[in-house]
């Protein structure tokens, strides 16, 4: 049961850590064209995220924004003469914002959006499947909002933040090819069965489960200075996402006379069969981290504006998971100190993004932002191939009427050092099952890169 716990953990680790890799930060259609701005800035509705505070600042009584991006995004891997490319899912996060002012001095409003989502497909037999084969993971936000006019020029707002979301993972139970396929040839004593295996996984197990709903909230300031500046400033607290009924399942390889041998294998060395997991359930919590942004923008003319973000993410609260086997004779811990490590580091974001009202139906926007990886070194794995990210994005509106508008944003992130080498620790079975010391290290050169495209559309009376 130990070994069974030491590679379940593995499995529910890797799948929760994948959330920073791809952590998304395309919120607005409009504004993604400005590198993610907008903390300083009157945006009417999409103000409910960025900063509710600015929402009761907006000179229209009732706002509306919708839109969706699509995020195309690859990881490069290489060792020494292996390499190989991810072959992801286009990821589609959604936002949806609404607000009335029924007075000068009062506003309110409801946003949904989704904070987190991501796919990640390493394929089945690659040499990191041990690690991970499939990632898919979806989080959904809802958040009503008040927002107050206090002074002429000074108003705060806040929003309660309603959270849900699921994913789903597959890893193979034991690596590739190499040691594995010698070891399952000498226990079965079938000469040439290795060769016969080849490169493909003998055994995976797919997790996949629902969080329950989470709370938080997102509270802010905004300042008018002047006709010229603004400042502003928000604060979004850390919600915990846990997972109280996690499932999973298993899958042999495609093979008649194979697949039963690795069954008996491992319910015989590690107590691990489909009985065992269709009986039991998967518990752990996943801490996000809260966020500080403050902001400012600049409007030199009418046509104008300048703002510029300096986010900080409070990722130190990862600095640890632990998680839980849940069967009909108790509840067991899974994770043991190597596995449970995270240690994350709190990380810095910078934003500068630029809009040019060019003609009264146009407008033009542009932006750069640097988004700092909270991974230390010795931590990076192909569940997180997370690393320091420049973007690089544009934007144009159109509006065919006074009081709707269409929204076009393009973006190109990639990481600021080109790549990333580095490794992380894993817990191998077949070493385990040999009596050698189970804990081995993956690693090789990553390097991430995306290319998001976003449409929407807003109208205001």
């Amino acid at each position: 049961m130990k070994k069974l716990m030491l590679l379940a953990a593995a499995v529910m680790v890797s799948f929760t850590a994948s959330a920073e890799g791809y952590q998304v930060n395309n919120f607005s259609s409009r504004q993604n064209g400005m590198a993610q701005t907008g903390t300083a800035m009157k945006l009417g509705s999409e103000s409910l995220w960025f900063n509710p505070a600015a929402v009761a600042m907006q000179p229209m009584q009732f706002d509306l924004s919708v839109g969706v991006t699509g995020i195309a995004s690859t990881v490069d891997f290489t060792s020494g003469d292996y390499a190989t490319t991810t072959d992801n899912k286009l990821s589609t996060p959604l936002h949806f914002y609404a607000s009335y002012k029924p007075v000068d001095w009062f506003a309110f409003g409801v946003a949904f959006n989704t904070p987190h989502g991501s796919s990640l497909d390493w394929g089945d037999g690659w040499a990191g499947a041990h690690m991970c084969q499939t990632i898919s993971l979806k989080q959904f936000n809802l958040q009503p909002t008040v927002s107050f006019r206090l002074a002429k020029n000074f108003s705060i707002g806040a929003g309660l933040m309603v959270t849900w979301g699921n994913f789903e993972m597959s890893k193979s139970l034991l690596g590739v090819g190499g040691m594995t396929n010698a070891f399952i040839e000498q226990m079965s004593g079938m000469p040439g069965l290795a060769q016969m295996i080849g490169n493909n996984p003998l055994a995976s197990i797919t997790l996949g489960g629902d969080a329950k709903i989470g709370l938080g909230f997102n509270v802010g300031a905004f300042w008018d200075i002047s006709e010229k500046w603004s400042l502003g400033a928000t604060y979004r607290h850390s919600i915990k996402m846990k997972v109280e009924e996690g499932a999973a399942s298993l899958t042999y390889i495609p093979n008649a006379q194979l697949a039963p041998i690795v069954e008996a294998m491992l319910a015989e060395k590690t107590g691990l069969s489909p009985q065992v997991l269709a009986a039991s359930t998967i518990r752990t919590e996943l801490p996000t981290p809260g966020v500080v942004t403050l902001g400012a923008s600049f409007r030199p003319t009418a046509k104008w504006e300048v703002a510029a973000d300096l986010q900080y993410n409070l990722w130190s609260s990862y600095n640890e998971l632990r998680m839980y086997l849940v069967t009909p004779a108790g509840e067991k811990e899974l994770t043991n100190d190597v596995i449970a490590k995270k240690d994350y580091k709190n990380s810095f974001a910078a934003r500068l993004g630029a809009q040019w009202h060019a003609l009264n139906w146009m407008s033009v926007r542009a932006g750069i932002y640097f988004d700092e990886s909270p991974v230390k070194e010795g931590l990076l794995s192909p569940e997180t191939p997370s690393m320091s990210k420049l973007a690089y994005t544009a934007g144009l509106t159109f509006k065919p009427a006074e009081c709707f508008a269409i929204d076009l944003a393009y973006g190109y992130v990639s990481p600021i050092e080109g790549s990333r080498t580095d490794s992380a620790q894993y817990v191998d079975m077949i070493s385990q099952l040999m009596g050698e010391n189970p804990v081995k290290s993956f690693g090789g050169t990553y390097k991430a890169t995306a290319h998001t495209f976003s449409i929407g559309a807003r109208l205001s009376f």
